[in-house]
């Protein structure tokens, strides 16, 4: 497991001011920083119980994103506004895959995030109390 940087999410969500509309319901609104703040917190919660994996996402040596993962279980990533076009995305995708991405699981409200993964090929296997939990079938496309 690499560690946990609240650094590297910081720049994942910079500069993103419709972050908030995303995230965890109980911080709707939430700035950039206060959204990187909480997940920082909510990912270190987690590897307290789980021994999950975080790995920075870099492109010609700047940090770009992460995600986090337990098992293969996609559990949060983010990459930075900057970066989100169809060719670093689709990159982005592939270095999450490479981690052994097999399903996630987002806040329903994570439409933006949903309707990205749906176009990579994975599939929304389930939804409930506001969870979509989605199973990877494809390679990006």
């Amino acid at each position: 497991m690499g560690k946990i940087s609240k650094d590297i999410i910081q720049k994942a969500f910079e500069g993103d001011n419709e972050i908030g509309l995303y995230c965890d319901p109980s911080i709707a609104g939430a700035t950039p920083d206060e959204v990187a703040l909480d997940c920082y917190k909510k990912i270190n919660e987690i590897e307290s119980a789980y021994n999950g994996t975080f790995k920075e996402y870099q492109k010609n040596g700047e940090s770009l994103g992460f995600c986090y993962l337990i098992g293969n279980v996609l559990i949060s990533f983010g990459i930075n506004k900057e970066h989100r076009n169809k060719g670093s995305l689709c990159e982005f995708y592939n270095f999450i895959k490479s981690h052994g991405l097999s399903s996630a699981i987002l806040w329903d409200r994570n439409t933006r995030a949903i309707k990205w993964l749906k176009k990579c090929g994975m599939e929304i296997e389930a939804k409930s109390d506001g969870v979509v939990k989605l199973k990877n079938e494809e390679l990006c496309q």
